[in-house]
């Protein structure tokens, strides 16, 4: 699985933690629901893609109605900083700004743990995404 940037993302948080693991977060929209996917991925190697690192998903929906993007930003961050705290880490945090995904995707760049890959429909389909 991976986290895909849309108009439809409200935020992305990340933790580097010190015992060779990291944590990745998002919420976005979908139809009536909040979307909630997070992983904690367990460092294995050094590659980047088509990495051996173990990698747990979760996802989450939450009908709209029930939660505010406000209110699963507050949760995000108090997820965020509990794993911060405890893993001594780096943390991270970009929300979706007027500069849409553009500025998400400049500014996601810069983490040091993220490695983005651009692939067109057909290697997209060709790896399972």
């Amino acid at each position: 699985m991976s986290l895909e940037l849309s108009e439809k993302t409200v935020g992305i948080w990340a933790v580097d933690m010190m015992n060779g693991s990291d944590f990745l977060g998002a919420v976005w929209r979908e139809s009536d629901n909040y979307v909630i996917e997070y992983r904690f991925r367990y460092y294995e190697d050094d590659k980047v893609f088509d990495s051996e690192d173990k990698k747990n998903w979760y996802r989450a929906e939450i009908p709209t109605d029930r939660a505010s993007e406000e209110e699963l930003i507050d949760a995000m961050k108090v997820v965020v900083e509990a794993l911060w705290k405890k893993s001594g880490g780096k943390r991270y945090e970009i929300l979706m700004g007027s500069g849409g995904v553009e500025e998400m995707t400049s500014a996601l760049k810069k983490w040091p743990s993220i490695s983005m890959l651009t692939l067109t429909p057909e290697q997209a389909k060709e790896r399972g995404l």
